[in-house]
């Protein structure tokens, strides 16, 4: 019941904080997309349950293999854009305003996106060790 109980919250976790990662991404790409937001998240919701159920690790580990090359393959795009052609520093606002200050927390959240596969990890580290 108790595993049960966790998959469910797993996947509710993983829809908000992944929803707000993909969020950012169709607004930025909104004149790629012909479809609605909401059917965009409903399709990304349907490729995601099965990769938040896999419980195997040996199935698992190919697609963190994979995940954290692309991550490593955008962070190295994301720094070399923000390096380019920068302004300095005393020229810009400290605080830009209120409205933008849910972005940041939207951002926030998703970096701490890896806690439930590591919280699942611990859960099973005892049973994995007792066979």
């Amino acid at each position: 019941m108790l595993d049960y109980l966790y998959s469910i919250i797993n996947c509710c976790k993983t829809f908000q904080t992944c929803n707000i990662y993909f969020l950012f991404q169709v607004v930025e790409a909104k004149a790629s997309f012909s479809m609605s937001v909401r059917l965009y998240e409903l399709c990304v919701f349907a490729i995601l349950i099965p990769f938040v159920l896999l419980r195997n690790l040996r199935i698992l580990a190919p697609f963190s293999a994979l995940a954290n090359i692309l991550t490593i393959v955008g962070l190295v795009i994301t720094l070399l854009h923000c390096f380019q052609g920068l302004q300095p520093a005393s020229s810009l606002p400290a605080f830009n305003s209120w409205r933008t200050l849910p972005l940041y927390f939207g951002i926030a959240i998703y970096a701490f996106e890896g806690i439930g596969v590591v919280s699942w990890f611990v859960l099973c580290l005892p049973k994995v060790l007792k066979s």
